[in-house]
């Protein structure tokens, strides 16, 4: 027969820890950027990395900090924005750029060990496997470059806003 307490003692030390660390959620505002014909909108955060552009400026990215609501500004890492003057938000596809990453590095490898074999007299390279390494190549500069980073013009493309998603609190009656 087993131990009873052996099972005991893990479940009651998970729902002290539980009761122990309560966290107030009552403070959740995001920074929300709705995107002009897309259904979903893209959510930031505390400590999203946020790229955008102010107007009559470069681009300038920063961790999120604070997203202050009554002030309608964003606290970075380096410097307190007003939503109201950022123009521009760059969002970056990561699966596109690692899949670009990816293309890249075989089309080269392609090239390289190909070129290698050729040279040492192993492997007679010939224009097919020069298309497929430079196709790889190209395809993944392609990737890298153009499809992994998308810009959204705030008023032309999408709408940025703060919103506070708490819950109320409930009231005594």
């Amino acid at each position: 027969m087993r131990n009873k307490s052996l099972y005991t003692f893990p479940i009651a030390m998970l729902i002290s820890l539980f009761l122990l660390f309560q966290f107030d959620v009552s403070a959740q505002v995001i920074l929300q950027l709705e995107i002009k014909y897309e259904v979903e909108a893209v959510k930031f955060v505390p400590g999203d990395l946020l790229i955008y552009k102010l107007k009559d400026s470069d681009w300038q990215e920063g961790e999120i900090v604070k997203i202050i609501q009554d002030g309608n500004a964003v606290l970075l890492d380096h410097d307190l924005v007003s939503v109201s003057d950022i123009s521009e938000i760059m969002l970056w596809n990561r699966n596109a750029q690692t899949a670009g990453k990816l293309l890249t590095g075989f089309g080269a490898g392609w090239l390289t060990f190909g070129g290698i074999a050729h040279i040492v007299g192993k492997y007679d390279l010939s224009w097919s496997d020069a298309a497929i390494g430079t196709g790889a190549v190209g395809t993944g500069l392609l990737f890298s470059k153009a499809v992994a980073k998308r810009r959204f013009v705030i008023g032309k493309d999408g709408v940025l806003r703060i919103i506070d998603i708490s819950y109320p609190k409930p009231t005594d009656n």
